[in-house]
């Protein structure tokens, strides 16, 4: 039986991996976000031979760039310690699409993968994962999640132009996808590297996505178009090469971003009438 360890398995992509393993057949392990001795023994013996690092500080809201940098770069040298006492062969990281330039934690991501192919002696397969959206979520940390709450309390909402396109993808079909390269690639030893691009493959224009959410939740929301520059370092287009996906473990995402949308904003308008 193929054994994964998940460093950040209570947050959003990590609490979604770990029943996307186990219904793969996997046996998924929870890391402790501070381990103490009888965790570690605990681990020990179960001869675990992969670990998925999804512990990521996004440095939003009140997340300092010491924060940043602490909970991606710091502890990445911390985690990989850790596997090597454990004794870990296979090492996935969950990255973010984003260019470095673009935000401190795209920066750290970068800076902490680096640290990784120096210090890691084996396989390393790197997530280039596209901007997610996660339907469960209650939070407005993310463009799709900040639209879709603004839209349903009719909240004006600032933004940039929303020229560009990006690849929003549905968190299930990153968890998924991170589950097929896993499950997959079990063969794998010694020195290796490999980076994996996640999402749908489709990117659509970002004002039309507002548009979208806008027009499915009825909103009397102004969708107030240039209040926000737009940073330069931005691309015009964010979306996810998916042949390796597609062509080495055979998987495909099941959400277009459209329906994956829909799934949001009606789990949203349910859990708010049910407040009433």
């Amino acid at each position: 039986m193929t054994k994964v360890l998940i460093t950040g398995a209570e947050g959003s992509l990590g609490s979604r991996l770990m029943p996307s393993l186990e219904n793969k057949g996997c046996k998924a392990f929870a890391l402790p976000f501070t381990p103490v001795t009888k965790d570690i023994e605990f681990l020990k013996a179960q001869n675990i031979e992969n670990i998925v690092h999804c512990i990521a500080i996004l440095g939003k809201g009140d997340e300092t760039a010491d924060d940043v940098i602490e909970g991606n770069i710091n502890i990445m040298a911390k985690i990989i310690a850790l596997a090597k006492e454990l004794k870990i062969k296979r090492f996935y990281y969950t990255n973010t699409a984003d260019d470095k330039s673009v935000s401190a934690y795209a920066l750290a991501k970068y800076h902490a993968l680096e640290w990784l192919k120096l210090l890691w002696d084996g396989p390393v397969f790197n997530f280039r994962i596209m901007p997610l959206y996660n339907p469960a979520s209650v939070t407005q940390r993310q463009f799709v999640e900040t639209v879709i709450h603004k839209c349903i309390e009719n909240i004006d909402i600032p933004l940039t132009s929303c020229i560009q396109r990006v690849d929003f993808t549905h968190i299930d079909d990153c968890a998924d996808a991170i589950t097929a390269v896993v499950s997959q690639s079990q063969n794998i030893e010694g020195r290796f590297f490999d980076t994996i691009e996640i999402g749908t493959g489709n990117a659509p224009v970002v004002a039309d996505v507002a548009e979208f959410i806008k027009a499915r939740t009825n909103s009397k929301s102004r969708l107030l178009y240039g209040a926000i520059p737009r940073k330069p370092q931005d691309p015009d287009i964010l979306v996810a090469d998916i042949s390796k996906l597609l062509n080495s473990y055979s998987f495909k995402a099941r959400y277009g971003w459209q329906e994956g949308i829909k799934q949001f904003i009606d789990r949203v308008v349910k859990t708010s009438s049910l407040k009433r």
